[in-house]
């Protein structure tokens, strides 16, 4: 079995990733992502583990992440990026951790 993931790149039930069985949506099969020609392949974990992050965030009422903004630095010392995602659920402090952020642009000014 096998189906096209929008990239040229293909989902197929063959196979296993390591030694981690990636169970297919319908339960049956292990999938693997296999280039349409000599591309990279994309971690078949991460793609799994994103997917699965967000079925999980979504059940707790999270929303998506937003897009990383600008780095506040250009070079040198470095900046920081945020993100933000909203909680939709009704119970307060149910949850936590809506900001992330990260260094970014650390490198020499020249």
């Amino acid at each position: 079995m096998s189906r096209p993931v929008g990239d040229g790149r293909r989902l197929t039930s063959k196979g296993n990733v390591g030694n981690e069985d990636l169970a297919d949506e319908d339960g049956g099969g292990r999938l693997q992502l296999q280039p349409k020609y000599d591309e990279t392949i994309v971690d078949p974990l991460e793609v799994y583990s994103r997917k699965r992050e967000n079925k999980v965030l979504d059940a707790l009422g999270w929303t998506t992440w937003s897009i990383w903004t600008f780095c506040t630095q250009v070079c040198g010392e470095g900046g920081t990026q945020t993100r933000t995602r909203t909680c939709d659920k009704e119970i307060p402090n149910a949850c936590e951790g809506g900001q992330e952020e990260r260094e970014c642009n650390k490198f020499d000014c020249t």
